[in-house]
């Protein structure tokens, strides 16, 4: 028997449909990221890099974040591969987690156990 459950939220922007994706995509997979890291995930994800300086000064501005606190973030995400260089040497969100934030998502999860 499978259980079927649908959950609507509506949210005040695509930046908050990106965290709550991410928060959601993250926890499932037991990957542990702190407020600020999950913020910068999201606000990458919304302006499709984080290397232009107008991208970086308003995420710092807006999330009241030190300059040095965000390289030490996009090193931690870097290294769990969550962020990217591309061939330009632009930091993104990887690819194989990126999605069009601009749309309706509707995920379904599959969650088992196998009894001993």
């Amino acid at each position: 028997m499978i259980v079927k459950q649908t959950i609507e939220k509506k949210v005040e922007d695509k930046f908050q449909v990106a965290r709550k994706y991410y928060a959601f995509l993250f926890d499932l997979n037991g990957i542990k990221l702190n407020k600020s890291e999950l913020d910068l995930v999201a606000f990458c994800a919304i302006h499709g890099t984080f290397s232009t300086p107008p991208v970086r000064e308003q995420f710092i501005k807006e999330f009241k974040v030190h300059k040095n606190t965000v390289y030490n973030i996009l090193s931690k995400l870097q290294k769990k591969k969550i962020l990217t260089k591309d061939r330009d040497k632009k930091i993104r969100v990887n690819p194989s987690i990126l999605i069009d934030f601009s749309k309706p998502i509707v995920l379904q999860v599959k969650l088992w156990y196998e009894e001993k």
